[in-house]
């Protein structure tokens, strides 16, 4: 006689049918934690990059101002060449020293404002 190597269907005691329940609910627990933190991190993430438009946005806005700055300066320098002979020279250098004071706080703020943007890409880069 040849034996089977195959038994009948097993059947689960009422312990190991509890077992099994509790793997599957560990399961079900595990895999919806996975989920709310992926939610997390996809909301982290859409604010990042909310924030890199909004950093984006103002630095844009100050680069602009930074070149008007620049050729408002350009335009009385250009003027206070030509009066540079005339008692409104000295007028021309009482306003030049404002402007200019205006536009290496908007470079200033450029500058701070592309290292914000470029920190804010590294870390979503991670």
């Amino acid at each position: 006689m040849i034996k089977s190597t195959s038994e009948g269907p097993r059947r689960l005691s009422p312990s190991s049918r509890g077992t099994n329940c509790d793997v599957e609910l560990l399961k079900t627990r595990d895999r919806e934690e996975l989920k709310d933190m992926l939610e997390k991190y996809e909301r982290h993430l859409a604010e990042i990059q909310d924030n890199i438009k909004i950093l984006t946005s103002e630095r844009d806005k100050t680069f602009l101002l930074y070149e008007q700055a620049q050729e408002e300066i350009a335009r009385l320098r250009r003027e206070m060449m030509k009066s540079c002979k005339s008692p409104k020279s000295t007028t021309a250098h009482a306003i030049l020293r404002p402007v200019e004071t205006e536009r290496d706080t908007a470079f200033t703020d450029l500058r701070r404002m592309t290292i914000e943007r470029d920190s804010l890409r590294e870390r979503l880069k991670v």
